[in-house]
């Protein structure tokens, strides 16, 4: 059975990437995830749609099953209703890690959409697959200079040895560019947007970056959490060789429901979480100063 290590590997270190919904039109995340690819440099870029026969001066495909080479990693922007054939397709194809940019899922407050989520969380674990997702901008790994995000500007974020794991794409979005106005010298080696957490969450991420030499600290905002024990019992485990940062929302009510409504995770009792934290040695901050300053 394959560790998580080599289970994210070619997630994180892709040496083909697929674009299931990509787009050459500007009002499009599908366009807008093609311009962070091609500027990160990456030549096996494989933009399939339909539509069009050629998308950032790259070939496009009507599907995956017209592309004649060994697929790492599949970046899915298509409707929330055809994800799990887009799941299928890339079992098919052998392709082991997705990012599932499309929204519309446990984040909507409806049953049916909550349903949808487990019907692809099932197909991806039946067919060995990762997913970063659903309603994810995606990732950054500054080390080998990848842009796997509907942002563009993520590249310009400075380099340096702290990884960013985060249930909330804005979060994300406001650390970057706090970090590049400010006095600080801090630059990052990959940035997570874990989104709904279909098959991945943070545990399994804090295990790989455990592992990675580009990451000597490593910062987690949470809203809720699914699996607490195991993810105290990684952190236990990786906080004497990495420090752990965290900054948890949820002190109130109102941040409760603020929580679930953008990932569809009950945030939870906050007191219980903050002091599991500190006795698995992740040091804690009550806000994003406290947290850029520690």
């Amino acid at each position: 059975m394959a560790s998580i290590i080599d289970e994210l590997e070619p997630i994180f270190n892709p040496r083909s990437i697929a674009v299931i919904g990509a787009s050459d039109n500007p009002a499009k995340l599908g366009y807008h995830c093609m311009k962070s690819l091609k500027e990160s440099g990456l030549q096996s870029i494989h933009p399939i749609n339909p539509r069009s026969s050629e998308i950032w001066g790259f070939p496009a495909y009507p599907s995956l099953r017209e592309v004649h080479q060994e697929i790492d990693l599949a970046i899915v922007i298509v409707p929330a209703s055809a994800v799990p054939s887009a799941i299928e397709d890339c079992a098919r194809k052998g392709i082991k890690g997705i990012v599932l940019m499309t929204g519309g899922f446990r984040e909507a407050e409806d049953p049916a959409r909550a349903e949808l989520q487990d019907e692809i969380a099932s197909l991806a674990v039946k067919s060995g697959i990762r997913v970063i997702g659903p309603n994810t901008f995606g990732f950054v790994n500054l080390s080998v200079h990848l842009n796997a995000s509907f942002t563009p500007e993520f590249l310009a974020t400075r380099r340096g040895n702290i990884s960013l794991i985060s249930q909330s794409g804005g979060v994300c979005h406001l650390l970057s560019p706090l970090l590049m106005e400010s006095e600080r010298v801090i630059g990052f080696s990959k940035i997570v947007g874990l989104g709904n957490r279909c098959n991945l969450d943070f545990a399994d991420v804090l295990e790989y970056l455990a592992v990675d030499p580009e990451t000597r600290v490593i910062l987690m905002y949470l809203e809720g959490i699914d699996d607490a024990r195991r993810l105290i019992e990684v952190a236990r485990r990786v906080a004497p060789q990495k420090p752990i940062v965290a900054f948890k929302s949820g002190k109130t009510t109102t941040a409760d429901r603020a929580a679930y409504s953008r990932t569809g995770s009950l945030a939870g009792k906050h007191e219980v979480y903050l002091a599991a934290f500190r006795q698995a040695g992740i040091l804690l901050a009550s806000d994003f100063e406290e947290l850029l300053d520690i």
